[in-house]
């Protein structure tokens, strides 16, 4: 089973859905658990849509949700981790486990909606782990990931030695670490039930998650992160993968030349996987180029 809280988050889910379509895993062994609360934006017309047209492929979707309110009664902030809000987390969460041990899930992953696995054999690569929890490593526009290498006697985080290693794949393999969240698997066909060892996986790179803003920020904030990180997966990958059924949420990028007379684009004639990139970057950021072949000589 796969758990799902879409909050405020309508930006990032049409590229979310694309990368869960495209998981090397069969959907009808796969059920959904998805919930929908306090959101300003059109998260759950997005959810509905995508639900719409792939419903049927998984073993089986439970979701529900709720248009009001809109913001937590003791934090207004969309990004504000309030203490309801925390409560509520966690009871959505709690729900969830018990709903994956009801049915019978040899498997739940908890995955944050803002979280893009690139690596589509994410899911069986976590399995083969054979660990009570596990989590895949991702990277973000800076140093931020899903996992701690380090916590204080009071449960705060803690920067250890070891964690840009892992981050940056200077050490490969898993690792016991003291905390992981954002694409969780727990295997509940294990019995361990204290002390449950944390781990978090690096072998190869699985993909990108956001980065959390703070309080005060807002919705475009958070858009404009997309935009960059989706910039930064251009780096390594060919496209950022939309899902057909959501492509109409998109909206289309105004092109301009950034102020310029003329943006130029210079490119190997043999080098035409770099032309894709570039083309898609430019497209990301909304900048009309004129495209030189070159040649060397």
């Amino acid at each position: 089973m796969i758990a799902i809280l879409a909050r405020n988050k309508a930006h990032t889910l049409p590229y979310f859905f694309a990368y869960l379509e495209r998981l090397d895993y069969p959907p009808n062994r796969i059920s959904l658990w998805i919930r929908s609360d306090h959101n300003v934006d059109n998260t759950v017309d997005v959810v509905k849509t995508w639900l719409d047209v792939h419903r049927n492929k998984y073993h089986s979707v439970d979701f529900s949700y709720e248009e009001e309110p809109e913001i937590f009664s003791d934090g207004p902030g969309v990004f504000e981790w309030s203490p309801y809000h925390f409560a509520h987390v966690i009871h959505l969460k709690e729900t969830a486990l018990k709903t994956a041990q009801q049915i019978w899930a040899d498997y739940v992953m908890f995955l944050d909606c803002d979280v893009f696995l690139v690596n589509n054999n994410t899911l069986n690569l976590l399995i083969k782990q054979d660990k009570t929890l596990v989590a895949p490593v991702l990277e973000t526009l800076g140093a931020y990931s899903n996992y701690w290498c380090g916590m204080t006697e009071q449960g705060y985080y803690k920067r250890t030695d070891n964690y840009l290693p892992i981050l940056e794949r200077e050490q490969i393999g898993c690792f016991d670490v003291p905390m992981i969240h954002s694409a969780v698997l727990i295997n509940l066909r294990r019995k361990e039930t204290a002390g449950v060892k944390m781990w978090v996986c690096n072998e190869e790179p699985f993909g990108y998650m956001m980065a959390p803003l703070e309080k005060d920020n807002s919705l475009p904030d958070d858009r404009e992160q997309l935009q960059n990180l989706k910039v930064e997966m251009l780096v390594e990958h060919p496209r950022v993968h939309i899902s057909r059924s959501l492509s109409h949420f998109v909206p289309e990028q105004a092109e301009d030349t950034a102020g310029f007379d003329q943006v130029y684009l210079i490119n190997l004639e043999r080098r035409p996987e770099r032309r894709v990139r570039m083309l898609g970057t430019l497209a990301e950021l909304g900048i009309r180029a004129h495209i030189l072949a070159a040649v060397d000589g």
